[in-house]
């Protein structure tokens, strides 16, 4: 009598998994360590780059400096990535600033990821319609592991410290499905720990990045293609389940996003310079790129941002038609392969379905190189177990993957040199792209911080000429300009910045910087306010608002805004000592003392608070400390002329003129032309003349 369906099915679950020596399994694991220390050796020294700076560098809520509840729980949760976010903060707690620590832990992520996909494909030879008759060799595991764990295109995930979140998400995607496939390939009643395993892992995966919602969706096709045989009887099954799954997704949305995750999704677009229609139609020649970065990842061709031009209609450019052709015969080949060549189908689709949020309708960038980390795991064992699928080639297939193994490493640390610095990142960018806009402004910033500022200059002009509206380029054009005290000429780039992203603060303080700069104190006052109403608790603005009306002598409210300052940001140096100044200039020397030891306590070594504390002390008297103070600042700035003065004063009030001579000579070597000091320095001569005189007459006889 013929066996039912199910029985077939059943009977296909419980095959043995093949036996693997287990010693062989460690030396791979260590092969694999080896391979991903190698390859990412030199990055050790390669600084935060791009997005590494605001989420990591410059970002308050991951400085831990304890590890308290609510410090954990603030560092977590400071956005949709909790898992990334708490490994950021304890790397800060632990390291510091230290890039190489950060590194290190990527380099660590990267192998539990490698490692997790070797035990996964060593789980899928057991699994029905993979190990079977033509089936890989025990090879095809490590090998893919191995290619895929040195594979240059993931350079961009790895290196790049921010996308850590990748990695992590990835890793944990990994295991999570080698829990499920455990879980089928246990007896019945026997795989409950290898169930609630899966669903750890992939909450965890879920916590590093939100490219772990597809999980669920490649975990059921594998089921339908695999475990349930392409069953038709099956299909009505799949189809509830799936429906499911795209049910608890629109709720996920509906909760993320509001009640209208539609028009919150199309407002994030006006973030971007493409809409919606040409996001979708440009994914496709992206995606083909992709794969052809698999297949080819030379270091010629990756790019940290590409900057790819939207595609504008089906025909322009005209790849676009054809790459949406491509991608629609490939799905539709991996549909007709579903029976004969089921591992390649369903890569095909595992590439398609991991890729999806991240290549669809998100308003996100168009395309980066970390976003095949995830995707890239099936196709490179497809490849794999395609070419050690014949016994009688399978010799000449190991040494032609160890070879390429060995290419694709070689590859990937000649990658990473091009991190060792954000100026060669850029400088790369920028030759391969040269019309990215903001591949030459981000080149701008790190010239400008590498010190060569008329470099970054030239850069900002290109981004502007490439993209006349780009704000960002503007505004930094505004600040170098700035930076020259050409505060006239700054305006009109800051007012495009603005007028591009009229909601942007800092746009907004900087302009009135400017405005200041050129004296024009009422347009900085409006500018101020404007942001204000923007963001009635940004420290700075009112800390600027401070010092444009204390310069119209709108005192009490300047001091309202100082304070203000302080008030939402008790370490804010700048606006200590400008409140402690307007205090002073008010004679209330306690107050502004009070202001000044603020900053000291922040900043002890501070020239210039150290300078108006002392200048602070004398004006009430409190001589010895005022010239402690002012050699503090002498220390810092031992040319500071106005602190060499004071302590001449302070010494000539005392009748110490030797003392006070020798601080006014000083300032005569540094500027020969001050009359000031040439006064003062006579009078003191004199006095110390006179004082000799004196002596001498109540030593004589009468």
């Amino acid at each position: 009598m013929e066996n039912s369906t199910a029985e077939k099915n059943n009977a296909g679950l419980q095959r043995p998994a093949p036996q693997t020596n287990k010693l062989l399994m460690i030396l791979a694991g260590a092969v694999l360590a080896m391979a991903a220390l190698w390859v990412y050796s030199n990055t050790l020294s390669s600084p935060f780059v791009f997005d590494d700076v605001p989420f990591i560098q410059r970002n308050a809520n991951i400085a831990l400096n304890d590890l308290t509840l609510d410090s954990l729980k603030t560092a977590a949760f400071d956005s949709t990535r909790p898992l990334a976010n708490l490994s950021f903060a304890l790397n800060y707690y632990f390291s510091g600033g230290n890039e190489a620590a950060y590194h290190m832990v990527n380099i660590v992520l990267h192998f539990l990821a490698g490692l997790g996909m070797y035990y996964l494909l060593l789980c899928l030879l057991a699994v029905p319609g993979i190990g079977q008759k033509n089936a890989p060799s025990q090879w095809a595991p490590f090998l893919a592991a191995l290619v895929w764990l040195v594979h240059p295109v993931h350079t961009g995930a790895v290196t790049y410290i921010v996308q850590r979140s990748a990695v992590m998400a990835s890793m944990f995607c990994l295991w999570s499905m080698a829990m499920y496939i455990k879980a089928r390939l246990s007896p019945p009643g026997k795989g409950r720990t290898y169930w609630v395993l899966s669903v750890v892992l992939w909450a965890l995966a879920m916590g590093g990045k939100e490219i772990a919602l597809a999980l669920p969706f490649a975990a059921l096709v594998f089921e339908w293609f695999f475990f349930q045989d392409l069953r038709k009887d099956w299909a009505g099954k799949f189809a509830l389940i799936l429906g499911g799954l795209l049910a608890a997704s629109v709720i996920g949305a509906y909760l993320f996003l509001g009640s209208h995750p539609l028009d919150s999704i199309l407002y994030d677009y006006k973030n971007f310079d493409f809409t919606l229609k040409e996001r979708l139609l440009t994914e496709p020649r992206v995606l083909v790129y992709y794969l052809s970065l698999l297949v080819y990842p030379y270091p010629g061709r990756l790019i940290l941002d590409y900057g790819i031009p939207p595609s504008q209609s089906l025909l322009n450019p005209a790849t676009t038609f054809y790459s949406i052709l491509f991608m629609a015969g490939l799905i539709a080949a991996a549909l007709l392969l579903a029976k004969k060549r089921r591992l390649v189908s369903y890569a095909i689709l595992w590439f398609c379905i991991t890729l999806f949020l991240e290549s669809s309708f998100i308003p996100l960038d168009l395309a980066f190189e970390h976003r095949l980390y995830l995707p890239s795991v099936f196709p490179v064992f497809a490849v794999a177990a395609l070419l050690l699928s014949k016994e009688n080639l399978r010799k000449p297939a190991i040494a032609s993957l160890l070879c390429i193994a060995v290419i694709f490493g070689v590859w990937t640390h000649q990658r990473n040199t091009v991190w060792q610095s954000d100026v060669t990142l850029w400088r790369d960018t920028v030759a391969k792209a040269p019309n990215n806009a903001r591949a030459h402004n981000n080149l701008g910033l790190a010239l400008a911080h590498a010190g060569q500022e008329e470099s970054a200059f030239k850069e900002f002009q290109k981004a502007i000429e490439l993209k006349p509206d780009f704000a960002q380029a503007n505004y930094n054009i505004g600040i170098s300009l700035g930076h020259q005290e050409e505060h006239e000429k700054a305006i009109p780039y800051f007012e495009k910045a603005v007028k591009k992203e009229p909601e942007n603060v800092l746009y907004l303080n900087d302009l009135a910087l400017a405005y200041m700069g050129a004296g024009r104190l009422e347009d900085a006052i409006t500018r101020l306010y404007q942001a204000l109403r923007i963001e009635p608790e940004y420290a700075p603005t009112h800390n600027n608002l401070g010092v444009a009306l204390g310069g119209q002598a709108m005192v009490t409210q300047a001091l309202e805004h100082f304070r203000k300052a302080v008030e939402i940001y008790p370490d804010y140096v700048d606006a200590h000592r400008n409140l402690g100044i307007l205090l002073g200039n008010l004679d209330n020397h306690p107050k502004a003392i009070a202001e000044f030891e603020k900053v000291i306590k922040l900043q002890p070594r501070d020239p210039q608070a150290n300078f108006l504390l002392g200048r602070s002390y004398a004006a009430i008297g409190k001589y010895e400390k005022a010239v402690l103070h002012f050699r503090e600042t002498l220390q810092a700035a031992p040319d500071y002329i106005p602190a060499l003065y004071n302590v001449g004063l302070i010494y000539m009030g005392k009748e110490k003129y030797v003392e006070a001579a020798k601080y006014f000579e000083r300032i005569l070597k540094i500027k020969p032309e001050n009359m000031q000091a040439s006064r003062q320095l006579k009078k003191c001569i004199d006095e110390a003349r006179a004082n000799v005189q004196a002596q001498k007459e109540a030593l004589s006889p009468e």
